[in-house]
C-alpha cells in the first residue's frame, strides 16, 4: 500500500524537476562567470536525473553503466556546489538568494546529502536487478533537489 503511494510522489517531484529544465536554459542566457559555471552544472544534474529516471520508467535500457555514470556526474557536481557560490555572488541571472550564506551550513548539509545518495546509487548500480530497482534511489536525489531549490532559490 505505501509503495504505490511513494511512487506517485516521486513521480511528482521528478515531474516538476524535469518540467523546470526548459525554462533553465532560458534562464541562463547572460550568465557569466561563476554564476554559468554553477547554472551549468545544476543544469548537468538535471539531466542526468532525467537520465536516471528514464531508465526507471523503462523508456530506455537498463544500463549500469549509464546509470553510473549519470550519478556519478550529479555527485560530482554535488561535491562542487559549496565552492560555486562564493559570498554575494547573486549577479543576475543567478537564481540564488541571500539565504544561502544565511543559513550556509543547510545549505552545504544538502549538498552533502545529494552527493551522498548520487554515491550510493553509483556505488549499487551494478547490483541492481533492473530498472525497477532504481526507484529505491530516485527519492533521496529528488527530494534533495526540491528542497534545497525551495530554501534557497528565487521563487518563482
Amino acid at each position: 500500500m505505501i509503495f504505490p503511494m511513494i511512487q506517485k510522489a516521486m513521480r511528482a517531484m521528478v515531474c516538476a524537476i524535469l518540467c523546470c529544465l526548459p525554462i533553465v536554459a532560458v534562464a541562463h542566457s547572460g550568465a557569466t562567470g561563476i554564476v554559468k559555471q554553477r547554472m551549468d552544472g545544476m543544469k548537468d544534474i538535471g539531466f542526468s536525473l532525467k537520465e536516471i529516471v528514464a531508465i526507471a520508467r523503462g523508456q530506455q535500457p537498463f544500463d549500469p553503466a549509464v546509470v553510473k555514470a549519470a550519478a556519478d556526474r550529479i555527485a560530482s557536481h554535488a561535491d562542487e556546489i559549496p565552492d560555486l557560490f562564493p559570498d554575494g555572488s547573486l549577479h543576475k541571472p543567478s537564481e540564488a538568494t541571500q539565504t544561502i550564506w544565511q543559513d550556509w551550513t543547510q545549505f552545504t548539509k544538502l549538498a552533502t546529502d545529494l552527493k551522498s545518495a548520487a554515491t550510493s546509487l553509483e556505488a549499487k548500480a551494478d547490483t541492481l536487478g533492473g530498472a525497477d530497482d532504481l526507484n529505491a534511489f530516485i527519492p533521496a536525489i529528488g527530494q534533495t533537489c526540491k528542497s534545497c531549490h525551495e530554501a534557497f532559490r528565487v521563487k518563482k
